[in-house]
């Protein structure tokens, strides 16, 4: 690569970073709901998949300061599939994908501090296998943070998806209770 295109490629990113932090979600559908996925919230080795915990600090503040309605994925689901026949006004569902360890560490502090409520989807296989993935305690404690009772969660739900085996749950702040998504 030659250093003028690796110039040209280095402006690019940092007028698309500015222009996102001026506006961090320019493509948000204020009337149907937008749904944000996150996969991993540390250091970013592929800005593709991943984001800084500062960035995802930024993007929750934003959305919380600036009139976004934080809401369970399934009330997206439901007005998408005819169920229910409103949304609030910029409604956006929040998920935290594959159950990766940072899920944890960095993204729920930061949606437990702002009682958002999120989804987080899982491959059970890897969770507790690697440094890298979520453990079961922390899965648990994901899935429980928003119920009343504080007890354990009464269901999962499993599916094929895209050829691989995923289960979720949703912990859904607005209702203080931890939902299932079928």
């Amino acid at each position: 690569m030659t250093s003028k295109a690796l110039r040209a490629m280095i402006a690019a990113s940092v007028l698309t970073t500015a222009a996102f932090a001026a506006r961090p979600f320019p493509d948000l559908d204020p009337s149907g709901g937008t749904i944000l996925c996150y996969h991993i919230v540390e250091y970013p080795a592929d800005p593709r998949m991943e984001i800084s915990r500062n960035v995802f600090q930024q993007q929750m503040r934003y959305l919380s300061t600036t009139g976004y309605s934080v809401v369970p994925l399934r009330d997206i689901y439901e007005y998408a599939t005819g169920k229910r026949s409103t949304l609030p006004k910029n409604a956006v569902a929040i998920t935290l994908d594959d159950g990766w360890r940072s899920a944890y560490t960095e993204a729920f502090p930061e949606l437990k501090k702002r009682h958002f409520p999120f989804t987080l989807f899982i491959y059970p296989r890897i969770i507790g296998m690697t440094p890298y993935a979520l453990t079961w305690k922390q899965v648990k404690e994901m899935a429980i943070h928003f119920s009343p009772s504080g007890g354990t969660p009464r269901s999962t739900r499993s599916s094929i998806q895209n050829g691989c085996r995923k289960s979720w749950w949703t912990a859904a702040a607005s209702s203080k209770r931890k939902r299932a998504i079928p």
